[in-house]
């Protein structure tokens, strides 16, 4: 079999998987731009019920923002400010009551997604918190940092104003 015919007849089956899947009828993509944010964004979430995106960045050093839209309607919320440095990665807890954020600062804050107000601060990493993820269940909360560590932290049920030091 020629090279030339194997590429036809991959590109048969791509677009018969395509067809299947109902991408050929409308293959366009829409996007929309969201207004609100005034430095770089390093990390978006949907939360569990999809009617708030945050997304976090910032601008190394100052302007560092968590921003909250209402996707359906494109306009932002709110904007929670608290972290020193570079908001780097975000993640909603699954009952989405919580956001949680990792930062250039080596602090991970977990903010109460009704208020916008701090509900706990966790310390301990080394560098920069690349990652978070809750569990299914929210008691666990997961971060990756560059100091080449992954630390699980227990979660309170409540937690509120107050500072918690992984060892």
């Amino acid at each position: 079999m020629t090279k030339k015919v194997l590429l036809i007849l991959i590109a048969i089956v791509v677009s018969n998987l395509c067809l299947s899947n109902g991408f050929a009828q409308d293959s366009t993509v829409h996007a929309s731009i969201l207004e609100g944010h005034t430095n770089r964004v390093t990390s978006v979430a949907f939360s569990p019920d999809g009617k708030t995106l945050a997304g976090g960045g910032g601008l190394r050093f100052g302007g560092t923002n968590i921003w909250l839209w209402n996707p359906s309607g494109r306009e932002l919320k709110t904007t929670i400010k608290g972290h020193t440095n570079d908001v780097y990665c975000i993640a909603f807890s699954p009952d989405g009551s919580t956001l949680a954020s990792g930062s250039v600062d080596e602090t991970i804050v977990l903010w109460d997604t009704n208020t916008g107000k701090e509900k706990m601060t966790l310390t301990g990493h080394g560098a920069i918190i690349a990652s978070l993820v809750f569990s299914p269940d929210g008691q666990i909360l997961a971060s990756g940092s560059y100091d080449s560590t992954i630390r699980l932290w227990e979660l309170p049920s409540s937690p509120v104003n107050s500072s918690t030091t992984g060892k």
